[in-house]
């Protein structure tokens, strides 16, 4: 199958040689590699400002996207990766971020919150995986809100099928409503959204 791959011209790079690339397409695939806040000169721009930061990135997974002929709208699933030391307010976040994607269907997401990311400042990577059909006409899609299931952090999809790909965001251990997460009360949301997953058979079924 003919794979097309991206470096947009400008775009940010790495403060050494590197030899892959920032996007590949293959067939109806795409997938967008961790786009950060930095310069062509490999350099962060906004230090320790997550907003902009976000504002930045999805900038970036913009200029990929229209590089292999996607658009926002086309993407289906995102992994967030960000700084938190339980001080980030994780619905305000995800809600901006959710606002910068298009107006089409959620993706799915699965957050991770991580102490620090490689450089000083660096507060947001993010990994992007698009789909549209080889004809480039946009795909139909099928969200899954089961009833009753758990709040997932930010207005995106506990899950999303798109032609015969399934994606499901990060799943963790349910406990009974009221119960602090993990038998520990007052958790942060940085313990909550993304770090734990189960099989997520129920939101596979409600796809069906």
């Amino acid at each position: 199958m003919k794979r097309t791959y991206s470096w947009p011209t400008g775009h940010w790079g790495w403060l050494i040689p590197v030899s892959h690339k920032h996007g590949i397409r293959s067939g109806r695939m795409v997938y967008v590699g961790g786009q950060v806040d930095k310069d062509i000169k490999g350099l962060v721009l906004h230090h320790y400002d997550l907003k902009t930061q976000t504002r930045v990135v999805v900038n970036h997974i913009r200029t990929v996207l229209r590089d292999l002929d996607i658009a926002l709208d086309d993407i289906v699933k995102l992994v967030v990766f960000y700084v938190n030391d339980g001080s980030v307010d994780e619905d305000a976040f995800l809600a901006d971020l959710r606002a910068q994607l298009g107006v089409g269907p959620a993706p799915a997401l699965t957050t991770v919150p991580i102490p620090y990311l490689a450089y000083p400042g660096m507060l947001l990577e993010i990994d992007t995986i698009a789909m549209r059909g080889e004809d480039l006409a946009a795909l139909p899609r099928t969200v899954s809100a089961p009833s009753g299931h758990w709040r997932l952090a930010g207005p995106f999809s506990q899950g999303l099928r798109c032609g015969n790909m399934i994606f499901v965001s990060a799943r963790w251990r349910e406990v009974p409503p009221g119960s602090p997460p993990f038998g520990r009360p007052h958790a942060p949301d940085h313990r909550r959204h993304g770090a734990h997953r189960t099989d997520p058979v129920g939101a596979r079924r409600h796809l069906r």
